[in-house]
């Protein structure tokens, strides 16, 4: 008996290696895997940059980063966003899902054990198998089952671990994605809030020009009537009034969308009583660019970031598709009590128990198996060439907007001295008027330029704002801060 015992011993063993050897074989090492990239490379900008005097060194964005705009309004916007935005609540409670599900899965790595308790109570046929004639079992059978359950899978080959592993790389693709929200979502708030500031003067100044305007029709009507003048001067002077009053129309409709976008972005109806005074924006120093940026980028945008947890999920994948090849160890036991008869339950007769190990061996599954891991692999590579895509966008926006920034900077520098000289002429014939040397409409028409300039003084400073936004936002907007303050 024990000899046979020996060689069933042997004979599974040595049928269980030739199976793991078989698909040891069968995972063969892949070639022409995609590479992950390590760094983006802009140093050649960066460095021309810090020549001129619109960059310095510095720190990388804060996670309060809109401070950089000295306008309180616009932070007490930001806190009331990040409260209420409602899709910044959904991301957050994706990320509690994701996180909840590993947990999940992880409850496989910890053997199980529950009580049960069954009464199951019968009426046994005469006829049938069990009480066929000579049988002495009863007609009533009432039995009584009272035990502890054990399992538990032995994840010799890591397939549990590796499942767990993969989700929580998803959970932290969904913390990261969570934090993109957050960026594009305060991203999106402060560009309105510029764009605001920036329709909210120019409305102010079309308004400026329109007064002009019509003090000028009044003056040229009255020269017209003693033949001072044209009706072709009148004309003109209507036409440049008609054209103020459609851009005062365009733009007071432009700063009510920005009102109600804000709004919407701060997760309000459109119409709430929330009120918006006039912006105080302000950004007057060089934009400090931080050392290493082509090194350490990669792990300061959150975008980067879930992608990269996401290719550590797929490769995490490919671990369990493997493990799938190999033999599926489970053990299961009970111990307890089972009776009859609701008197002997608790004697010592009525113990029970027993135990079951049981292996799953994968012997016709190959095709079904290969397919996943090959599926799992596609999957892994997609997310990779994503990864490095998204690695050269990230490289392109902050070597577009430190380029951007910069370009803005000379554009605004010149349209100050354009705006300066204008100021200057106008100054002196108001002063030439003063002294009688010219007539009003020269006054007007200094005043009208001035006004025009300060436009485009106005809208060259918009691009300045948002130029700078947007390389914060290239540069990550605090993500990494925000994410080790957790």
């Amino acid at each position: 008996m024990k000899s046979c015992r020996l060689f069933s011993f042997i004979a599974i063993s040595s049928f269980l290696l030739l199976l793991v050897l078989n698909s040891c074989a069968a995972l063969k090492k892949r070639q022409n895997e995609p590479q992950v990239s390590s760094e983006a490379e802009i140093s050649e900008v960066i460095q021309s940059a810090l020549q001129t005097p619109s960059f310095e060194k510095g720190d990388w964005p804060a996670y309060n980063w809109w401070s950089e705009f000295g306008d309180d309004q616009l932070g007490k916007f930001m806190e009331i966003a990040i409260e209420n935005n409602p899709d910044l609540l959904a991301s957050s409670s994706r990320v509690i899902a994701a996180e909840e599900k590993a947990q999940k899965t992880r409850s496989k790595l910890i053997p199980s054990l529950s009580g049960g308790f069954k009464d199951s109570y019968e009426h046994l046929s005469k006829n049938g198998l069990v009480r066929f004639p000579p049988s002495i079992v009863p007609p009533v059978v009432n039995q009584i089952h009272l035990a502890l359950n054990f399992e538990y899978e032995l994840d010799l080959f890591g397939k549990n671990r590796s499942l767990y592993r993969s989700l929580i790389g998803s959970a932290k693709a969904s913390a990261a994605e969570m934090s993109a929200s957050l960026l594009l979502i305060t991203a999106k708030l402060a560009e309105t809030y510029i764009n605001y500031a920036s329709n909210l003067q120019i409305l102010e100044l079309n308004e400026g020009i329109r007064d002009a305007l019509k003090l000028y029709i009044e003056l040229t009507e009255l020269r017209l009537n003693f033949g001072l003048s044209n009706q072709i001067d009148v004309d003109r002077a209507s036409a440049n009034l008609l054209e103020a009053e459609n851009q005062i129309v365009m733009y007071a409709q432009e700063v009510n969308i920005n009102e109600s976008q804000m709004r919407i972005l701060m997760g309000m109806s459109p119409e709430s009583g929330e009120e918006i005074e006039k912006p105080t924006l302000l950004f007057d120093h060089p934009f400090a660019l931080p050392d290493n940026i082509p090194l350490n980028l990669l792990s300061r945008r959150p975008d980067l970031m879930a992608q990269i947890w996401v290719v550590e999920s797929k490769a995490q994948m490919i671990k369990a598709s493997k493990a799938a090849f190999f033999p599926n160890i489970n053990l299961s036991a009970f111990g307890g009590l089972e009776t009859l008869n609701w008197n002997t339950l608790f004697s010592t007769n009525s113990l029970a128990g027993a135990i079951t190990p049981a292996i799953n061996l994968p012997l016709f599954a190959g095709g079904r198996l290969t397919a996943d891991l090959n599926e799992n692999y596609a999957l892994y590579d997609a997310a990779v060439h994503e990864y490095n895509s998204l690695v050269l966008t990230a490289t392109k926006e902050v070597f577009d907007q430190i380029t951007t920034l910069n370009a803005v900077n000379e554009e605004s520098a010149l349209q100050d001295e354009i705006f300066e000289k204008n100021l200057k002429c106008s100054t002196l014939i108001l002063q030439r008027y003063e002294n009688g040397l010219d007539d009003y409409l020269e006054t007007l028409n200094a005043q009208i330029k001035v006004l025009q300039e300060g436009i485009k003084n106005v809208e060259v400073g918009n691009k300045r704002f948002l130029a700078a936004l947007k390389l914060i936002k290239a540069l990550g907007g605090g993500y990494h801060d925000r994410a080790n303050s957790k």
